[in-house]
């Protein structure tokens, strides 16, 4: 069955012609160049980095720069877009960043990118994630504030649930009780529980939880 980008999420009002395009597309048809094109936009980028990582693990990778043929090339822009993706999405996401890691491993120094930037990347260690009485402190404060505050505070929320659906543990660390929570079980009854949700939030870590399952099956198959 025919599945685009567009299919799982609605594509922004504001995307270009060229993005729509793309997100229209059949993920089976989407190229490197695609993928390097959402991911450096930083549209839809975590269907992109599951789609990403999937298709470099199928392929004949050529990285080093001694390679000429356009699948290298694209390859490599590929790849030089997932180096430079910002560090907080790797700190929740923390199984796609080692993923990368260990494919890029024999490869990463043969790309054309400043020593600087795979250094960086090679050294990277993705922060802990921990939720404590001053998050809680924190989330208050973003709820009694704007209209944008309140998008921070669910944020705080959604994010440590997308950081659990895909495998990262969160450290539970509120009133002198420690716990590692490592299923979406424990972060209803622990993280939830901590604060007073309200219908708009529960509703964005359903619709959270939902796209996460369609992503998962999708890149399955």
């Amino acid at each position: 069955m025919r599945t685009s980008i567009s299919d799982i999420s609605p594509i922004n009002e504001k995307s270009s012609q060229r993005a729509r395009h793309i997100l229209q597309t059949d993920i089976n048809d989407l190229s490197f160049v695609d993928l390097a094109f959402l991911i450096r936009e930083y549209i839809e980028i975590r269907i992109c980095v599951q789609l990403s990582l999937k298709r470099l693990k199928e392929s004949n990778l050529k990285l080093p720069v001694y390679y000429r043929d356009s699948d290298s090339e694209n390859q490599r822009e590929l790849i030089r877009e997932l180096v430079l993706i910002d560090k907080s999405y790797w700190d929740i996401y923390q199984e796609d960043f080692y993923h990368l890691k260990e494919l890029l491993n024999p490869h990463l120094y043969g790309l054309n990118l400043s020593e600087f930037i795979k250094d960086e990347f090679n050294s990277y260690v993705p922060k802990k994630l921990t939720w404590d009485n001053e998050s809680i402190e924190k989330f208050g404060q973003y709820m009694n504030d704007s209209r944008m505050g309140v998008i921070c505070g669910y944020n705080m929320i959604i994010s440590l649930k997308k950081a659990i659906l895909n495998g990262t543990t969160v450290t539970y660390n509120v009133n002198s009780e420690l716990i590692q929570i490592k299923s979406i079980g424990e972060f209803k009854k622990l993280i939830l529980e901590s604060i007073k949700s309200n219908e708009e939030l529960r509703e964005r870590l359903q619709e959270e939880e939902n796209k996460d399952k369609i992503i998962k099956s999708l890149i399955k198959t």
